[in-house]
């Protein structure tokens, strides 16, 4: 059972890519209603702060690159390692992303949903 967790969990993760390019779309449904979404300057966004970005406009997500690193599954929650390249375009300009990440998913209803997101910023 363990391994088709883990394979569950690595395909809710690996959809993260999808998140990153249909975020402006309008499809929040890897999110958990409590999630916390930390940036590497610091700040922390809950649910509605963070999809309110994308709603206006202020936030747009371009050109990722996404590797998941590790995937490790304990019941129903799962910890993700990945490093990901991104550029993201602000209303203050464009930013190149590079950074590493942990995210913390949790399973309910049959559905992996992301609780918790932490980066780090990595030189180039």
């Amino acid at each position: 059972m363990k391994g088709s967790t883990t394979c569950s969990a690595r395909r809710a993760a690996g959809r993260r890519s999808r998140r990153i390019q249909s975020l402006s779309c309008g499809e929040y449904d890897l999110l958990h209603d409590e999630v916390l979404f930390g940036h590497t300057n610091g700040h922390a966004d809950d649910k509605a702060t963070y999809l309110g970005k994308f709603k206006t406009g202020s936030v747009r997500y371009r050109d990722a690159e996404h590797q998941i690193k590790n995937v490790k599954v304990f019941g129903d929650a799962a910890i993700v390692s990945f490093h990901l390249k991104m550029r993201a375009e602000l209303t203050s300009g464009s930013l190149q992303l590079n950074i590493v990440a942990l995210t913390v998913w949790t399973l309910e209803r049959g559905r992996w949903r992301m609780v918790a997101h932490q980066p780090t910023a990595v030189s180039s």
